[in-house]
C-alpha cells in the first residue's frame, strides 16, 4: 500500500527527530545555499522595479 521508495511526511518527521542537530543544521545550510542565488535575484528584481517607479 505504502511506496518506500517516496518520501512520505510522517516518516520524515520521524527521521528528522532521531537525527542529530548537526544533521539538520547541514540540511538546513545546504536548502540555504540552495536559497542564496534566489534571494538575490528577487533582491535586484525588486531594486529594478523600484528604480523603475521613482
Amino acid at each position: 500500500m505504502f511506496d518506500e521508495t517516496q518520501p512520505n511526511y510522517l516518516n520524515v518527521g520521524f527521521h528528522y527527530r532521531l537525527t542529530p542537530p548537526t544533521l539538520f543544521f547541514d540540511l538546513l545550510d545546504s536548502y540555504w545555499q540552495n536559497l542564496k542565488p534566489l534571494v538575490g535575484t528577487i533582491h535586484e528584481l525588486s531594486l529594478h522595479f523600484r528604480s523603475k517607479i521613482h
